[in-house]
């Protein structure tokens, strides 16, 4: 169906208002960028303080990014042992747990078929304690 000569018109003025006033489109997008910096992840605003201390920290790892990249390194090789021991302590606590922590398999255990079965003794530990 062909447009009539008053929608045409129509469309003509639409189509040039809208490049007369690219300036302004423009400054809008440029604030909703601005906005964006406002906000977290989820979409929700950031606390002026923490964004203040999250933009310091995130220009002073890019300042110093190879002497903290270097004194990891130093770390690791230094304490190899001792992160090892901690690394392997914590294997041993997720077999004699395994449904402690974040395992997204099974629900939350406070139930309370969870703290009957505690009460009947059928539970040999808690995970909270």
């Amino acid at each position: 169906m062909p447009w009539t000569d008053a929608e045409l018109a129509e469309m003509a003025a639409a189509d040039a208002e809208i490049e007369a006033d690219e300036a302004g489109t423009y400054a809008f997008v440029s604030a909703l960028a601005g906005m964006d910096a406002d906000l977290d992840n989820d979409g929700t605003v950031i606390d002026p303080d923490i964004r203040r201390a999250r933009d310091y920290q995130r220009r002073y790892y890019e300042a110093n990014k190879d002497e903290i990249k270097d004194y990891q390194r130093r770390y690791r090789e230094a304490n190899k042992d001792e992160i090892k021991d901690r690394q392997r302590r914590y294997r041993e606590a997720k077999k004699e747990r395994p449904d402690c922590g974040n395992s997204r398999d099974e629900p939350m255990r406070n139930t309370s078929d969870h703290i009957v079965a505690e009460e009947r003794g059928d539970v040999k530990w808690n995970c909270h304690g």
